[in-house]
């Protein structure tokens, strides 16, 4: 806590909380753990929940799209491919407003253009984003959301 002046990142927690018992948690659910390396800053295996969403989804879609929509292409279908993610730059998006406000932002003019606009916000018990989505929650009226 003393290090990170007491304000702990995602992969400070995901890599740390468990490292004794040589686990790294999920980012995504941290009840979700899988094994790792004696120090988890090394292991480059990818988060326990994501990589094998991303393979299962990859293969649901695989078969989805010919068969439940009729498209067929010979181009592969990747679900979040890292060479994609990593070039996205969530401060140049919306003039340097910067990661979670963008969204919160979009929301808003939603709201505020088309009123009968209806948002659920729901969250994991471990949800990294359940704080963000708190305290977006609360900047708008309890009736628009």
């Amino acid at each position: 806590m003393r290090r990170e002046r007491g304000r702990i990142s995602t992969d400070v927690f995901t890599h740390e909380l468990r490292r004794s018992e040589q686990q790294i948690l999920s980012a995504y659910d941290a009840t979700v753990a899988r094994p790792t390396l004696a120090n988890p800053w090394d292991d480059n295996a990818g988060d326990p929940i994501l990589v094998p969403a991303v393979a299962a989804f990859t293969a649901a879609f695989d078969t989805y799209a010919p068969e439940a929509l009729g498209y067929h292409t010979e181009l592969p279908y990747r679900v979040l491919p890292h060479d994609v993610s990593q070039q996205w730059n969530w401060d140049s998006a919306r003039g340097g407003g910067g990661g979670l406000g963008i969204a919160l932002s979009s929301l808003q003019d939603t709201l505020l253009t088309r009123p009968e606009t209806r948002v659920m916000v729901a969250n994991g018990r471990a949800d990294r984003s359940a704080f963000g989505t708190g305290l977006g929650a609360r900047r708008h009226p309890p009736a628009r959301l």
